[in-house]
């Protein structure tokens, strides 16, 4: 055999090695990356990088078990394309994760139980009944610019504990929808009951910031009836707290 048919054998068993690195490697080599997310824990991770499972927790909330598989389709739209699925006792959520030279796309729907959010809101001395149903909800991060998101959110409505003052209430809320979207490059929710009629907006400033407005109708269904005359349309209570890891999170692309 000649010099060059040794050096052509020699190439495609190197082109095959590198093939088979890839594919062989394990989705534990991806455990890094999420390391720079306080309070998220990865267990049981099994598979390849292309496809495989793992069990989630973040801080004391067992999130369930996450899916993922590659998309090979996507590179066709020049991506790098993964379908994902997190499941648990009061939740299943499906959704893609696609990353291109300039941006992530990220998009989810699902149902999830309200009591998967109590430990977080337990902190405020909150706690709801009833089901959220994500129904698109998107966003795509582009650099550092803010992020462009979409999408509904619905509450099937249902009891509500809380404390304020010192004394603790209890309601019976209706069913509400929220729709996503960016308010002067910010993500934005507005809430609104079934007439849609303005409830409270959610709003994730760059800085880090929560602010959240509460309209004399929502604090009205709360069971503190807000005094004097005036619109029900009216913001009367806006609250707000930083949370820098929500911005480092929604507001930044990865490098």
């Amino acid at each position: 055999m000649t010099t060059r048919g040794w050096a052509s054998y020699l190439a495609a068993a190197c082109f095959l090695c590198i093939v088979l690195l890839v594919a062989l490697w394990p989705a534990r080599a991806l455990l890094p990356m999420a390391a720079g997310i306080d309070g998220l824990v990865l267990r049981d991770v099994q598979g390849y990088w292309w496809r495989g499972q793992l069990r989630a927790e973040y801080g004391d909330v067992p999130l369930g078990q996450l899916a993922w598989r590659w998309a090979p389709a996507g590179l066709l739209a020049g991506e790098l394309r993964f379908k994902m699925r997190l499941q648990g006792p009061d939740h299943a959520v499906d959704g893609s994760i696609a990353r291109c030279l300039s941006a992530t796309s990220v998009a989810v729907s699902g149902t999830v139980a309200a009591k998967l959010l109590n430990a977080a809101l337990a902190t405020y001395d909150i706690h709801l009944d009833g089901d959220f149903a994500l129904a698109g909800l998107t966003a795509k991060l582009v650099g550092t610019d803010p992020p462009a998101v979409a999408g509904t959110l619905r509450w099937s409505g249902g009891s509500v504990r809380y404390r304020l003052g010192g004394r603790q209430f209890a309601a019976e809320l209706p069913a509400m929808a929220g729709r996503l979207a960016a308010t002067d490059g910010e993500p934005t929710l507005s809430v609104t009951n079934t007439a849609s009629e303005p409830l409270f907006t959610v709003r994730l400033a760059a800085d880090g910031w929560v602010h959240v407005a509460l309209t004399r109708r929502f604090v009205d269904l709360a069971g503190n009836p807000w005094p004097g005359d005036m619109a029900a349309d009216a913001v009367v209570v806006e609250v707000a707290e930083r949370m820098p890891q929500l911005a480092a999170f929604a507001l930044k692309s990865p490098p």
